[in-house]
């Protein structure tokens, strides 16, 4: 026969009644936002806009993404053992530090390079390469604490998770128009990068609920970026003054980057560093 429990019911709605409202909060905070945005400085500023957010954002859709789908799930399996909690939330911000971080700095050494490749780009999307700096940054700290929202989904606090995203929109609504009026639409990036420092509060929040260790997930990371970094300046500013042609300073650029970041990384890291990629490209496979 047909039952109706409450108790059942007050439980399931106390969890999905918040977590559809982070939804429908960032359909408020983002979708609406580009309507928006098109009526106040137009389609044709728009693009400019969208073009430096979509490839600022690229690397953190792909790996950040993909961690997340795997972070919901361990958190929630561990959620009573804090011991293994928090090495897992160590691990999960370890391994998405140490992709997104590098990427994210060396695209803003990098991608003016990679427009003068294509004929005709540098000249037509130049113009969005101060709102890319800024998305950037705003994407890299946005991805750093994304594992941590999961993280409060996943051991059952939703609200919180539902309270930051408030904060998040409402402070989307307070910076973005009037920034737009000092700055054009470069205002709108900057905002987005003044936002995004709201990582603090939810990493104090993270660490009063799991103590974990915030040197083991991003000091190695940390320290080979860096490393990378003045690489990265050497080769800009004065490798560049004796290497002319962009196809070979660009590939001297990346392939550089990368060896140095790595190189650093098992320095500090290790075989373990490498036995434990072995063990998850393993894994993967099976």
């Amino acid at each position: 026969k047909l039952i109706f429990s409450k108790s059942s019911a007050r439980a399931l709605l106390s969890y999905g009644v918040p977590f559809q409202g982070n939804s429908f909060l960032a359909l408020v905070k983002d979708d609406m936002m580009i309507i928006y945005l098109g009526a106040v400085i137009g389609f044709e500023k728009l693009s400019i806009v969208t073009f430096a957010k979509k490839y600022a954002e690229f690397s953190i859709r792909l790996i950040m993404d993909n961690i997340n789908r795997v972070a919901f799930p361990v958190y929630s399996q561990f959620q009573n053992n804090k011991v293994l909690l928090k090495k897992s939330v160590e691990k999960i911000l370890f391994y998405e530090a140490l992709f997104i971080i590098p990427i994210i700095i060396g695209s803003v050494f990098i991608f003016d390079n990679l427009l003068r490749l294509m004929p005709g780009y540098y000249v037509k999307w130049q113009v969005a390469l101060i709102s890319f700096y800024f998305f950037s940054f705003s994407a890299l700290f946005v991805s750093l604490y994304s594992p941590l929202i999961s993280l409060f989904n996943a051991i059952g606090k939703v609200k919180l998770t539902l309270i930051i995203m408030i904060i998040l929109t409402g402070l989307n609504w307070l910076f973005i128009p009037p920034l737009i009026k000092l700055f054009g639409f470069q205002g709108i990036s900057i905002a987005f990068f003044i936002i995004s420092f709201s990582f603090i509060f939810v990493f104090i929040k993270a660490k009063a609920t799991v103590d974990f260790s915030l040197k083991n997930a991003f000091g190695a990371p940390v320290i080979s970026t860096i490393a990378m970094t003045v690489y990265l300046l050497l080769v800009k500013f004065w490798v560049s003054k004796a290497v002319t042609n962009n196809l070979l300073l660009t590939v001297l650029m990346i392939v550089g980057s990368a060896s140095v970041y790595f190189l650093v990384i098992y320095r500090i890291k290790g075989r373990i560093f490498l036995d434990e990629i072995k063990d998850l490209i393993n894994t993967q496979r099976k």
